[in-house]
């Protein structure tokens, strides 16, 4: 997800929406519901909130549940600030903070949920302790949530979905969802929803009973159970797509997205993974049909580093059949030469020359 451009009035803004910005989210550890809002049934996370549009959406979306949008960049806290105060969303507050600073910012158990949506990906191993599903992270999380806390990831990202996986595994988290296509997953259960209706309004008129009160978004027992298993691990009643979402459904792209929970901490957690996003990879990278958001500019220069190394390669064996054909031709003629005239050019060097001053007659 591309970061917002800084305006000239930056200050201006911060100022204008202020009273949706969080400056000191340390001295709310541990009363952030009592603080902003106090009917809030739980608190939830957005870390790298971005823009804030997925964070205004949940927010509208979930008005019993209060939202905090985190984010490092001061223009991405403005704008989310600003749709706070603009859509009039009593349950969404914003914050300029540092992740690896969390614990100074939420008590043990004080969150129910941690999104991770589209973060950066940081691709060389040397900035990879930024990246959100860090095992140091996920060491955090493990502190500040509930007891049924849990943590939902979407990326656009193959590599950092694979590398995320890995860290899940050593930081301890269990995997309660998985799914590789979201928004095809999504269809899908739109599709079995609708035709479990269908069947069960077919059976209601068999019976000639009166239709069912439940509205559509809580299916019964009955239609959970066709309903499969996405039904009860998908948050479909709740599902909210951002505006990376969108873009990437229009793309056709594909997102990956999992909901986690942490298990008991491991007594010792070793870093095995590899830490460059590359080793994730393809070996051909011609196949990628969609290069992820943050991998563009590594994508684009291992592309060229492969075109050249490709086209020095058959420059070299160009020139390698050349020479080759040129000594072929050149033993070919000493063969063929006249016999007795060595081919070495110090035999040559030291054979006596005739004296062209001389005539026939004077060496008789």
């Amino acid at each position: 997800m591309a970061r917002a451009r800084k305006p000239s009035n930056l200050d201006a803004q911060l100022e204008q929406w202020a009273a949706a910005i969080v400056d000191d989210p340390a001295s709310f550890k541990g009363r952030w519901k009592q603080s902003f809002f106090p009917d809030a049934r739980e608190v939830r996370l957005d870390l790298g909130c971005g823009k804030g549009a997925f964070l205004a959406r949940s927010a509208k979306a979930n008005p019993e549940v209060l939202y905090i949008g985190m984010d490092i960049d001061s223009t991405c806290v403005a704008r989310c600030a600003k749709k706070a105060i603009l859509e009039e969303l009593p349950n969404m507050v914003v914050a300029r903070a540092d992740a690896a600073c969390l614990l100074e910012f939420f008590e043990p158990g004080e969150l129910s949920l941690i999104h991770l949506n589209f973060n950066a990906p940081y691709p060389p191993k040397k900035m990879a302790a930024r990246r959100l599903t860090h095992i140091d992270h996920l060491s955090r999380y493990r502190t500040i949530l509930g007891e049924t806390g849990r943590i939902e990831l979407r990326t656009d990202n193959m590599p950092y979905w694979k590398w995320s996986l890995e860290e899940l595994r050593i930081a301890g988290y269990h995997i309660d969802w998985r799914c590789e296509d979201l928004h095809g997953a999504m269809r899908e259960l739109a599709e079995k929803r609708a035709r479990v209706e269908v069947a069960r309004s077919e059976d209601r008129k068999q019976a000639k009973t009166e239709a069912s009160s439940q509205p559509f978004n809580e299916p019964s027992a009955e239609a959970k159970l066709q309903l499969g298993e996405a039904a009860l691990t998908i948050h479909h009643e709740n599902f909210v797509r951002s505006e990376y979402d969108e873009k990437l459904v229009e793309k056709g792209a594909v997102v990956y997205s999992l909901i986690a929970h942490p298990g008991p901490a491991p007594a010792e957690m070793e870093q095995t993974t590899k830490l460059g996003l590359v080793d994730y990879l393809p070996e051909d990278l011609d196949t990628l049909e969609h290069i992820p958001y943050g991998m563009e500019d590594t994508i684009f220069n291992m592309r060229n580093r492969k075109k050249n190394a490709r086209e020095a390669q058959a420059r070299r064996a160009w020139w390698e059949r050349k020479y080759k054909s040129k000594r072929s031709t050149a033993a070919k003629g000493s063969k063929s030469g006249t016999k007795g005239v060595s081919c070495n050019k110090h035999e040559n060097a030291s054979a006596p020359r005739a004296n062209a001053n001389v005539s026939p007659t004077d060496n008789k």
